[in-house]
């Protein structure tokens, strides 16, 4: 049962994040007001979580792992919407793959770990990957993406989110609380934090007609990210963190495959190069991504 949440993960992220492309680039031009109305949609669907299995007061020692989860979760916004503003959507789901090869570096790094020949394989494959897909040529020079060290920075906030949920479960924490508790938590930290500043709530008030204009758009983004979340987490509940987190690469595959199919009826609806050339790289490139993860042991 698991294993089909773990696939129903990313196909549903894709669609979030194909609306969320949409939402930085003709939504909204400024990113603090997106992250601010995306933290006020949050409050709809906790009692919806709260419905469908009953939340528990967590313990004391488990306080401080749901704040963390509700950080990161506010945290790898910023550098993920400036980096749809910036590259493929496709390309920046790519990016995240380096989620999971932050953490067997860390143990390197930290405390020694020696990993297997073919987990270091899996490692410079991925790595050598990205980078290609980062590469851009412009004006006969080899520039490097921005969003790459962006999203280096996001996936690594997520990799610490995956890790604390799993440490949830193993506690004894059931899946409302940990899900619904990210949110509210995520939610209030956000919306009171932006509005704090006077230049984001500027902005914020600025961007109050963009949000009623594309509240449809909005809310369809949200309700996407919601349910690939829960299915996400619910197979992290059954399964190793590792595993779902893996098959959760696969989001690149489903967003390039659902741009390509619409952009045949709307060429200009996203913010997708699919010229057959490109497309050809970027699907090799992808193909070549999922390699090194199963090299570096996404069912371990």
């Amino acid at each position: 049962m698991w294993i089909l949440f773990a696939f129903l993960a990313p196909a549903l992220y894709a669609v979030g994040e194909i609306f969320d492309e949409y939402l930085s680039n003709q939504g909204f031009k400024n990113i603090s007001s997106l992250i601010f109305f995306a933290c006020l949609l949050n409050f709809i669907f906790i009692p919806v979580i709260f419905l469908i299995e009953r939340p528990m007061l967590p313990p004391l020692h488990l306080i401080w792992p749901l704040i963390g989860v509700a950080l990161t979760n506010l945290l790898y916004l910023y550098p993920y919407y400036k980096s749809l503003k910036i590259e493929d959507t496709s390309v920046v789901s790519a990016f995240f793959s380096f989620g999971k090869i932050i953490i067997p570096i860390f143990a390197f790094a930290f405390i020694g770990e020696v990993l297997q020949l073919r987990e270091y394989v899996g490692i410079a494959i991925i790595i050598l990957g990205n980078i290609f897909l980062a590469f851009h040529a412009t004006k006969k020079k080899l520039t490097l993406s921005k969003a790459f060290y962006l999203i280096i920075f996001a996936s690594t906030l997520l990799a610490i989110e995956g890790i604390l949920f799993k440490y949830m479960f193993e506690q004894g924490m059931n899946w409302s609380t940990a899900v619904g508790g990210q949110l509210l938590i995520s939610g209030v930290l956000g919306c009171t934090t932006l509005l704090l500043f006077k230049k984001s709530r500027t902005r914020i008030m600025e961007d109050r007609g963009h949000f009623r204009k594309n509240s449809v758009f909005f809310f369809t983004e949200e309700l996407f990210t919601f349910l690939a979340l829960a299915a996400e987490t619910y197979a992290i509940s059954l399964a190793p963190v590792s595993l779902v987190k893996g098959i959760g690469m696969a989001i690149p595959i489903f967003v390039l495959t659902y741009t390509v199919a619409v952009k045949r009826f709307r060429p200009k609806a996203f913010h997708e190069d699919t010229h057959r050339g490109i497309v050809a790289k970027k699907v090799f490139t992808f193909g070549l991504i999922i390699v090194g993860l199963l090299l570096i042991g996404v069912a371990d």
